[in-house]
């Protein structure tokens, strides 16, 4: 599979002189002190990164900034020691590359550019708080891509909090806790999996993990059997829409627009289950807004908070997108639905679009003030 256009090739890292195995530990930090802005100091405890790492680091701007000027070996630790080889080479990724205001074509370029002297660590960095749309839409690009996923090196992805996307890539994750940044494996039992815009050219899964456990089928490792598992799933989302929508699935999408998004459970023995989906299109501005058009749950598991869960990956795409693409959220609810929305701060509204109600099963329209993160934390 290509990348997606502009999605710049991430070659593999260049040789290091005594490293044979990607579990070999590249970097080891022990009980360091270092600064986090200009008055805190945060500690940093057994932190190791191998070329298999993949690792999420979350925390405020200013404990992030501090984590990779660490890495990068532009500051030094006021105590503890930090163990790595002379010709590590470590890559960061983010807005300052190609600056704050470029476009998401400038961005890659220069990402393209950072990647050329094939790092080992790549600090992948969501900077929320800079404001920069652009680099939005390249880091949700860029992780998202398959040249992510098969990079040879390691990856940390800094960011304020871990969304399914983020859980997608990352299988540890680092997190300040009583002043202190340590190092914990996320784990995969019991997780769910949002695999976004089945109908789409690529539909690959993010991943979180919640307490809700179960499944019915045995994940296999091939890409075969990926694809396998995916037709089965898109073949219940069709299955669960004929039920409860008595509408073609595939058909709707295509017509209306739609992107169809599905949820799936995968235990801690390897087993994949189908649980729900949901249908959103984007109307563009002046309305700037994430519609949703279709939330579903299968029957036998509702009420366990897997409807929740779609509404969380809804919201966490919503409130990562500039507020000029999306100031609000929406939907056209079935009246036995709409304190379930409500729970998520929609609110009755008037329908900008009126259309002529069904007298057996009215709706009423709803909508959701979406504040985007870009201007929140960089304000």
């Amino acid at each position: 599979m290509s990348p997606p256009r502009g999605v710049p090739v991430w070659p593999a890292p260049k040789p290091l002189e005594g490293v044979k195995s990607k579990k070999r530990v590249l970097l080891k930090v022990d009980s360091a002190e270092i600064a986090a802005g200009e008055k805190d100091v945060i500690q940093v405890a057994n932190l190791a990164v191998s070329l298999a790492s993949r690792i999420s680091c979350i925390g405020s701007p200013n404990v992030l900034a501090a984590v990779a000027a660490l890495l990068c070996d532009k500051v030094k630790p006021a105590s503890g020691t930090v163990m790595r080889p002379p010709s590590l080479g470590v890559a960061h990724l983010g807005p300052h590359l190609a600056g704050l205001g470029a476009d998401i074509e400038d961005h890659f370029e220069a990402v393209g550019v950072a990647l050329r002297n094939k790092p080992h660590i790549v600090i992948l960095e969501e900077a929320l708080a800079s404001g920069s749309a652009g680099w939005a839409k390249a880091f949700r690009t860029i992780l998202r891509c398959e040249e992510l996923r098969s990079f040879a090196g390691a990856v940390v992805v800094c960011c304020t909090e871990e969304t399914f996307a983020i859980r997608r890539v990352c299988t540890e994750r680092w997190a300040l806790a009583a002043g202190t940044v340590k190092q914990a494996d996320i784990g995969n039992g019991g997780s769910l999996q949002i695999f976004e815009d089945v109908f789409g050219q690529t539909a690959e899964p993010v991943v979180d993990s919640p307490k809700a456990k179960g499944g019915q089928r045995k994940r296999g490792k091939s890409r075969c059997d990926e694809g396998d598992d995916m037709r089965e799933l898109v073949e219940a989302a069709c299955s669960l829409s004929e039920a409860m929508f008595e509408e073609d699935l595939p058909q709707s999408a295509r017509e209306e627009g739609w992107t169809v998004t599905v949820l799936a459970e995968t235990s801690s023995s390897g087993d994949r289950a189908f649980r729900g989906f949901m249908c959103h299109r984007m109307l563009p501005a002046p309305r700037a807004e994430l519609h949703i058009e279709r939330l579903a749950v299968i029957q036998k598991v509702q009420g366990r908070g897997y409807g929740k869960a779609l509404m969380r990956w809804a919201m966490e795409e919503a409130a990562r997108m500039p507020q000029e693409e999306c100031s609000m959220l929406s939907c056209s609810a079935f009246q036995r639905v709409v304190p379930f929305y409500a729970k998520f701060g929609f609110e009755v509204a008037t329908c900008p679009e009126p259309k002529e109600e069904d007298e057996e099963d009215p709706q009423t329209w709803m909508q959701r003030l979406n504040v985007s993160l870009l201007s929140a934390i960089a304000a």
